[in-house]
């Protein structure tokens, strides 16, 4: 079980590479609300195909749904980590991108409530 900053600087990056993300003024960036949104797919999808939890912190139920707090705190500042995924996570992260990436933080909203 990983970090949750660890997971949530992999999914940006992957968000980015993905979708060719080449600026913060991008309308199509990963605002902190679908960055919330995604992790919580992401914690779901891995214990629902892995039987394990992708990370190790919980979220709070805030009106617009599930936040982290530590991520709450960081974003957008996370770092770049040398360290790998593993193919599972590799594997879960990409799946919730293709999944959900496409919806906006609103339409991801709807869902997680």
């Amino acid at each position: 079980m990983r970090d949750i900053l660890f997971i949530a600087s992999y999914l940006k990056e992957m968000y980015d590479e993905i979708y060719e993300i080449r600026s913060e003024k991008d309308p199509n960036r990963l605002t902190e609300m679908k960055l919330h949104k995604l992790l919580y797919f992401a914690q779901k999808t891995h214990y629902t195909h892995f039987g394990e939890w992708l990370f190790n912190d919980d979220f709070e139920g805030w009106k617009h749904g599930p936040v982290n707090v530590r991520v709450r705190n960081l974003y957008p500042y996370f770092l770049s980590t040398e360290d790998e995924l593993s193919d599972k996570e590799e594997y879960t992260l990409r799946e919730v991108i293709y999944d959900f990436g496409e919806l906006s933080a609103w339409e991801l909203r709807k869902l997680s409530h």
